[in-house]
């Protein structure tokens, strides 16, 4: 039997995921430079630090021209963190850097105009 996933379902899945094991998230900006900008995801579970304790540091190519985010790579694996580890990397991934953006944009928001 084929199952298949939509993107918002995956999103759905992974927000109660986070939910039922008590996994808070913090989605920050970290800084940019004229083509590239960072972002920091950390994970709490019981107010102590899931994972990498300094956050996963996710890296977007910036085109101020048309103020638009490329998704460069990321550290370390946040898709090799215990409970997302069976789940598919690439989704997960996105996952976190589609939100993690999101902020970006709401935060600095004048970087996109």
């Amino acid at each position: 039997m084929k199952y298949t996933i939509t993107e918002s379902k995956y999103n759905n899945f992974i927000d109660n995921l986070l939910k039922d094991e008590e996994i808070k998230v913090d989605y920050q900006y970290f800084n940019h430079s004229r083509n590239s900008l960072t972002g920091t995801v950390r994970l709490y579970k019981n107010g102590e630090i899931l994972g990498y304790r300094h956050g996963y540091d996710f890296l977007y190519n910036f085109d101020q021209r048309f103020g638009t985010l490329t998704y460069d790579g990321h550290f370390p694996k946040i898709e090799k963190v215990d409970i997302f580890k069976y789940l598919p990397e690439n989704e997960t991934i996105k996952y976190f850097s589609d939100n993690l953006v999101k902020k970006i944009k709401k935060d600095v928001s004048y970087l996109f105009k």
